[in-house]
C-alpha cells in the first residue's frame, strides 16, 4: 500500500511540475516577445537597422542583346591558284614573290619554238590563199572563169585565216597570265621544269575583297539575316573589329547540318592587317531589345513553383527581404532577360541572398 500510494504521489508531481514549466515558458516567451517589440521600436527610432548584412542593386532599363558564337576563317575571293592551260617547259618566270601584277600579266612562259614555226608556215600559205583569192576576184569581177573557180579560192582564204586565229590562240596560251589583279603569294615553278593544267604555277592573292566565311548550326538559320551586325575576334592577336553579314546560305549542309555565312571585314584595321585562312570567333547578334529588365542570372534561385530572387522592402526603416517569383527570357554574358516580375526602381539583392528567406530582415550595406 505504501509503494502505491508513493508512485500515485510522484505522477502527480510530476504533471503539476511540468504544468509549471510550460506556465513559466508563456510567460518568458511573452516577456521576451514584448522585449524583442521595445528594443525594435528603439532602433527604429534611432535609425538603428537589425537583420543580414545584404548589398542590393536597383533595377533600371537597360539595353539587352543575346548573340550566337561560332568560330569562322579569313579568307579572299580573290585568291587563285594560276595553271598554265597547256602542257610545256617552262622557260622563263618573269614575277618573284611578293610582286604585285595585273589582270593579264605574263607570269611566265613555255616552250613555244615549235608553234611559232607552225605559224610561219602558215602565214605563207596565207599569203598565197589571199593572193589566189586576189586575182580570182578580178576575174569574176570581169566575167573571167567559173563560179566555182571563185567561190573555192574565197573558202581557201578564209579557212587559212581560220587557222591562223587558231594558232594564234594556242600561241597565247604558251603564256601563264595573271587572272586577277593582286599580289604573287607564292612561285610554284621553275625554268626548266614541266607545266601542265591542273597544277598551280602560282599564287595570287588580292586582299581588297576580304570576308570571314563560318558554318552556323541549322537551329539558327531563321534567326541569320544579312545585314545583321558581328562582333569578330581574333584570338590570336587579341584583336576586335566589327562586321555585318552579307550572305545566309539558303540550304542546310547534310552532312554537318549547318548553313554558311559570309561576312565582309576590311583588309585593313586600326593598323591590323588581315590574312587569308585566320581564324576569327564571330559573336552574331541574335536578339535585341533597348529598354529591359535584366538581372545576373548567379542571383536567380528556383524551387519547386520556379524561379525567383529577393527584393527589399521596407517598414519604416527597417528592411526586409521579399521572396519574388520571375519569369526569364533570353540569356546572355551572365544576365538574363526578366519577361515579368520585376519593375523599375526597385532594388534586388545581388550579394548574400543565398541564406535568405522570405520575410527576413536585412540590412543594406552601401
Amino acid at each position: 500500500m505504501l509503494t502505491l500510494v508513493g508512485c500515485s504521489t510522484n505522477k502527480a508531481d510530476t504533471k503539476t511540475q511540468l504544468e509549471g514549466l510550460r506556465k513559466e515558458q508563456a510567460a518568458l516567451s511573452k516577456e521576451i516577445k514584448t522585449l524583442e517589440d521595445a528594443l525594435s521600436a528603439e532602433n527604429t527610432k534611432k535609425g538603428v537597422v537589425e537583420g543580414k548584412i545584404v548589398r542590393t542593386t536597383p533595377i533600371a532599363l537597360q539595353s539587352f542583346k543575346s548573340f550566337i558564337e561560332v568560330q569562322g576563317k579569313v579568307s579572299s575571293k580573290q585568291n587563285v591558284g594560276v595553271t598554265p592551260r597547256m602542257a610545256g617547259a617552262i622557260t622563263s618566270v618573269l614575277v618573284s614573290e611578293g610582286s604585285r601584277v595585273s589582270k593579264g600579266q605574263v607570269l611566265a612562259t613555255l616552250d613555244d619554238q615549235v608553234m611559232r614555226q607552225g605559224v610561219q608556215e602558215l602565214e605563207t600559205a596565207m599569203d598565197l590563199a589571199n593572193t589566189m583569192f586576189q586575182k580570182q576576184d578580178n576575174l569574176w569581177k570581169q566575167n573571167i572563169g567559173t563560179e566555182m573557180q571563185y567561190l573555192q579560192a574565197k573558202n581557201n582564204k578564209q579557212s587559212m585565216e581560220r587557222r591562223m586565229a587558231t594558232m594564234k590562240e594556242q600561241l597565247a596560251m604558251t603564256r601563264i597570265t595573271a587572272p586577277i589583279s593582286g599580289t604573287v603569294d607564292k612561285v610554284l615553278v621553275k625554268i626548266g621544269e614541266m607545266a601542265a593544267p591542273g597544277f598551280p604555277a602560282f599564287d595570287v592573292v588580292n586582299l581588297a575583297d576580304m570576308s570571314i566565311m563560318a558554318d552556323v548550326g541549322e537551329s539558327y538559320i531563321n534567326k541569320l539575316k544579312v545585314g545583321g551586325n558581328v562582333q569578330i575576334n581574333f584570338p590570336d592577336f587579341n584583336q576586335t573589329i566589327q562586321g555585318r553579314i552579307h550572305f545566309v546560305s539558303k540550304s542546310i549542309d547534310v552532312l554537318n547540318r549547318t548553313c554558311k555565312i559570309e561576312v565582309k571585314v576590311p583588309p585593313t584595321t586600326n593598323g591590323f592587317r588581315l590574312a587569308p585562312n585566320m581564324v576569327a570567333n564571330l559573336k552574331i547578334e541574335e536578339f535585341s531589345q533597348k529598354d529591359a529588365v535584366v538581372v545576373p542570372i548567379n542571383i536567380i534561385q528556383k524551387d519547386d513553383k520556379g524561379q525567383f530572387l529577393f527584393v527589399v522592402t521596407k517598414k519604416g526603416t527597417q528592411a526586409y527581404a521579399e521572396k519574388r517569383s520571375i519569369t526569364t527570357g533570353k540569356i546572355s554574358a551572365g544576365m538574363a532577360l526578366v519577361a515579368s516580375g520585376l519593375g523599375v526602381g526597385e532594388e534586388i539583392i545581388s550579394v548574400g541572398s543565398s541564406e535568405l528567406n522570405g520575410g527576413e530582415k536585412i540590412a543594406v550595406q552601401k
